[in-house]
């Protein structure tokens, strides 16, 4: 069961991806630019925690990209930053010290170190080139403040 899980989520994972880039050429139209709006979620626990972003208590964020031209508000780019990775824990609890995370066996899912904080630069680098790399330019990127996730987004497409 947990193998076709697996095989399914990736399906998913996949289709999702197609979806948004499809979403993003249908809104960037023949001007091939487009107007977004991005921000990120972290996964803190807790009210006082909050408002607090990127620091060691979340372990997970995810950054959402959405069309502004349309009216539609598509999705068109995601991007999650995970330090969070169960087989890995569950190799080292079991005594293999070999099983360092990210990627440091089989089926590791997390993409950031458990010591690094979370970077909203860093997601913003990485929608930005996913939207790059449909051919789209980004003409206007809305962001809640946080400077360095629209930055993030303008250095990934020059």
């Amino acid at each position: 069961m947990h193998q076709m899980s697996q095989t399914v989520c990736d399906k998913i994972a996949q289709l999702s991806s197609d979806d948004m880039n499809q979403k993003l050429l249908q809104a960037s139209g023949l001007q091939k630019n487009i107007h977004i709006s991005v921000d990120t979620r972290y996964n803190t626990s807790g009210i006082r925690n909050s408002r607090r972003t990127g620091l060691p208590i979340a372990t997970q964020s995810t950054t959402l990209a959405m069309e502004k031209q349309t009216g539609k508000n598509y999705s068109v780019s995601a991007f999650t930053q995970n330090k969070l990775c169960p087989k890995g824990a569950l190799l080292r609890s079991k005594g293999d010290q070999t099983a360092t995370c990210p990627g440091g066996h089989t089926g590791c899912i997390n993409n950031v170190d458990k010591l690094e904080s979370l970077s909203e630069y860093q997601n913003g680098c990485e929608i930005g080139r996913n939207i790059a790399g449909a051919g789209i330019t980004v003409a206007y990127c809305t962001t809640d403040g946080d400077w360095r996730l629209h930055k993030g987004v303008a250095q990934s497409i020059q």
